[in-house]
């Protein structure tokens, strides 16, 4: 029994690696900040954002594969850099499975099923702004969350592994206010019961991390008071509407909310009322699922920017209830385990099923987007192109689209990175920042050394000036 549940909660993750590779892949990971974090990288040669001081831990953690290759193996091949970029975002992801995984396994299985919830049912429905520091801290607090309650003594590998997992969740994200507070009671409440019990090292660990979790709790109300971009905040408070317009979202709140019943009400799983809810569940979840092919209006990835907002309160409340289950509080019989993972297991269908269409709607959008600086020359307004269009057909076109992010696509993906045509943003965005200034030749990005050529582009500027 143990290994067939064992076998499918490997499915799962696995399923989940296809749906990753094929992000990387289609570069999907340019959406948004993504393209402009990318091609700063490239110029930087170094991780960037260093004055975020409350998220840059996160920075070092998905930066790195690319900084290795660009400084250590002096590595300039696009597709291997970008391949680094994409995998760097989501290594916090697989690194907290591992570790999960690695914990569960000893304890029970099935408890391995709360992080997969919190990447299909939270993660995924912000995974489009893949770039985004809240990703890295939600992966960080899953595993110090189960070495804080499973593990009733810390081995060397244990102790090195949790106070580095510490000291980058002091400057993730600035939801260490609620999630330190959180791990902070639950280390005070895991103490009280087993202080006498463990060892002298393990006591030290201990007191290390509640040092760690006060100081990223401070870190992150100094943020939230004295935030680095006062506009990102008037944002992040004026965005939690948008979420009833975010159908997987509003499909992943239902999941978690079912789940959470048959875990507080074991009989709420045996009755009627479960049966007709998970049947109306499953059709939702399939008609959801596929609507980025079969109905691609519905389709709206920027939509993912405000779920930061869904993020934010539905991970605190995810763990509150795996701690009871994890502390053994609340006793989940074997049946309704099982039923769990069956709703887990669509849950992860369906939301990899949604990822994997949208994904393709973005490799479309880039065709259509390199096929228009093919057939252009210099300064193109956006209004001249087709990227203009809602869509074609069922190609997703502007929805696809970021702001300020066209003259960044345009030389990333410029043809054999000869950049000779720069295509501008929407005139609606005028006045908004953007990385650089694209009629400015001194406000080009400089990455020559990565083989891109602005020569026929900056002639083009030099015409226009005469």
């Amino acid at each position: 029994m143990f290994i067939q549940r064992s076998t499918t909660i490997k499915g799962l993750i696995v399923l989940y690696l296809f749906s990753v590779v094929y992000v990387i892949v289609t570069q999907r990971t340019f959406y948004a900040d993504g393209a402009h974090y990318f091609l700063k990288l490239l110029e930087e040669k170094s991780f960037i954002y260093g004055d975020d001081f409350a998220r840059h831990y996160a920075h070092y953690c998905t930066q790195f594969p690319i900084i290795i290759l660009i400084r250590i193996f002096n590595v300039k091949d696009l597709n291997i850099l970008s391949f680094a970029f994409g995998l760097g975002l989501y290594f916090p992801q697989l690194i907290s499975l591992w570790l999960c995984y690695s914990i569960a396994k000893t304890k029970n299985i099935y408890f391995m099923l709360f992080p997969v919830i919190a990447i299909f049912a939270i993660d995924m429905n912000l995974s489009f702004m893949s770039v985004h520091e809240s990703h890295v801290i939600s992966n960080i607090f899953w595993p110090i969350l189960f070495y804080l309650v499973l593990k009733e003594e810390l081995t060397w590998k244990d102790r090195i592994v949790l106070l580095v997992l510490g000291v980058v969740f002091t400057r993730s994200y600035e939801s260490a206010s609620i999630l330190g507070i959180i791990l902070l009671a639950v280390m005070v409440l895991i103490i009280r019961e087993r202080w006498k019990q463990i060892s002298l090292l393990t006591k030290v660990t201990w007191a290390f991390m509640g040092i760690l979790f006060v100081v990223s709790i401070l870190i992150a109300v100094h943020s939230i008071i004295f935030p680095r971009c006062p506009g990102n905040k008037a944002a992040f408070l004026s965005s939690f509407s948008a979420i009833f317009e975010h159908l997987p979202a509003i499909l992943s709140f239902i999941y978690i909310s079912i789940i959470s019943l048959c875990i507080f009400s074991p009989k709420f799983s045996t009755s009627i009322l479960y049966k007709i809810i998970f049947i109306l569940l499953v059709v939702a979840t399939i008609f959801i699922s596929v609507t980025p092919s079969t109905m691609p209006e519905l389709t709206k990835p920027y939509l993912q920017y405000p779920a930061r907002v869904y993020m934010t309160y539905m991970l605190p409340l995810l763990s509150i209830v795996a701690f009871f289950v994890l502390k053994g509080t609340i006793v989940v019989p074997e049946s309704t385990w099982k039923k769990i993972a069956i709703l887990a297991a669509f849950l992860v269908i369906g939301q990899t099923t949604w990822q994997i269409l949208a994904t393709k709607q973005w490799d479309g959008f880039r065709q259509v987007f390199k096929n228009e600086l093919t057939m252009h020359n210099g300064v193109v307004p956006y209004e001249d192109t087709i990227l203009k269009e809602e869509r074609i057909g069922n190609q997703l076109i502007s929805t696809m689209n970021w702001g300020w992010i066209n003259p960044t696509l345009s030389i990333i993906w410029s043809k054999d990175k000869d950049v000779t045509t720069i295509i501008l943003n929407s005139s609606t965005y005028s006045g908004v920042w953007q990385p650089f200034n694209p009629l400015d030749i001194d406000s080009l990005p400089k990455v020559e050394e990565f083989g891109f050529s602005f020569k026929k582009y900056k002639n083009f500027l030099l015409e226009i000036k005469k």
